[in-house]
């Protein structure tokens, strides 16, 4: 087999520099230089080459008998792994097809039975437990959390959102706004209270007015801002597309129900249609098995690795040059392939970005005009709306 020529490094801009999430302990940066030194061990010659989010949604360019280590990207070639950050604060993916739906243990779950069922349960449960005391310890999650006291009903179902334009979005079994729509029709008909929590990096003011005229018309919908964990903690159960949080329910030993690929989706009670949603209010909620346990115990203990554990990131390291396949990728005649690559990378962005802001715009223009139509057929929304905004 021919030996690896040289190692293409994409480095996001936003990790390398973003010195105020240092402030706020992000380890990403420490993640990189970990990565990068276990690298630099290999005595094969890397290029490093900056990347600017989003850097995913179009192939990357693979040069013959050179090995890649993209950021974010997915479906990925022969010799090209894609690197991010998993939904669990510190731990970090190395993943040959991508993450989410996209991730090779979505993919080829089957490849990984016997490697999951070779833990215990005993071992499963320990690994899941001591996880979740961390949670209970730091209240960390993905995303900065509030710490907001508020009132919570005593029963409710826990919906976190996502991001809509987001790429995860695509692996949706069902549409978030319809899933939204109806689980607050379904509140209502059962008086069951829902609780839902808005991604805090959500742009759409759609689902902004959305929520805001189904909190008016709903008095069995709460929207809120607190940590996920004393939400998921208080919840009866949990209803998410394929956010991260629903990882972290499962975590906390909840009833979770997901409507979207991920790679706990295995470990999860799926939801393939509407008529589903119904049971998540259920009396009888069907919790994790055995097999699923281990499924989490697996992603938590050898399919991610903590930014900070040196002997297991060498050892994925060492199955990627492992599996390498010579002669396979585009022909490097170039002598300025760093550049060229850099240049799709920076074109690349620009497409991704493009992409998101045209999906976040046609949801905007056709759902703003059905809340316009909705706030037009029944104005008594906007008086509501005014007096809530001005109490406040």
């Amino acid at each position: 087999m021919k030996k690896i020529e040289k190692i293409i490094f994409e480095i996001s801009n936003g990790w390398a520099r973003d010195y105020n999430s240092i402030q706020k302990n992000s380890t990403h940066r420490q993640f990189l230089g970990n990565f990068l030194s276990i690298l630099s061990l290999k005595e094969i010659p890397i290029s490093v080459i900056s990347t600017n989010f989003p850097s995913y949604g179009e192939e990357r360019i693979e040069f013959k008998n050179h090995l890649t280590f993209s950021f974010h990207s997915y479906e990925n070639k022969t010799n090209t792994w894609s690197y991010k950050e998993s939904p669990i604060v510190n731990k970090y993916s190395i993943d040959k097809s991508g993450y989410c739906g996209w991730s090779d243990i979505t993919i080829n779950f089957d490849n990984y039975r016997d490697q999951i069922n070779s833990i215990s349960i005993q071992n499963a449960e320990k690994i899941i437990s001591a996880q979740y005391n961390k949670f209970l310890s730091t209240k960390l999650s993905k995303y900065e959390q509030n710490n907001n006291i508020e009132k919570l009903p005593e029963r409710y179902v826990f919906f976190p959102l996502q991001v809509v334009n987001d790429s995860a979005a695509k692996h949706a079994n069902l549409d978030m706004i319809e899933v939204i729509e109806y689980i607050s029709k379904l509140a209502s008909d059962l008086k069951f209270n829902v609780v839902i929590k808005r991604h805090p990096l959500c742009p759409s003011s759609a689902i902004k007015n959305l929520l805001k005229i189904i909190q008016i018309e709903n008095k069995y919908i709460q929207l809120s801002d607190s940590n996920v964990h004393d939400l998921i903690k208080n919840s009866h159960s949990v209803i998410s597309c394929n956010s991260g949080v629903s990882l972290e329910a499962l975590i906390a030993n909840k009833a979770v129900y997901c409507f979207g690929k991920s790679e706990w989706y295995e470990a999860s009670n799926k939801i393939n249609n509407l008529s589903d949603i119904n049971k998540v209010f259920s009396n009888e909620l069907t919790y994790m098995n055995d097999f699923q346990k281990k499924i989490v115990a697996f992603l938590l203990s050898e399919y991610w690795c903590d930014f900070n554990d040196l002997n297991k990131i060498e050892r994925i390291i060492d199955n990627c040059i492992a599996t390498f396949k010579a002669n396979s990728g585009t022909p490097n005649n170039s002598s300025e392939i760093e550049l060229i690559i850099k240049q799709q990378l920076d074109l690349q962005s620009k497409l991704s970005d493009l992409e998101r802001n045209n999906k976040l715009l046609k949801i905007e223009s056709n759902r703003l005009k059905e809340i316009n139509k909705k706030l037009r057929n029944n104005p008594i929304i906007i008086i509501k709306m005014l007096l809530k905004k001005l109490l406040h």
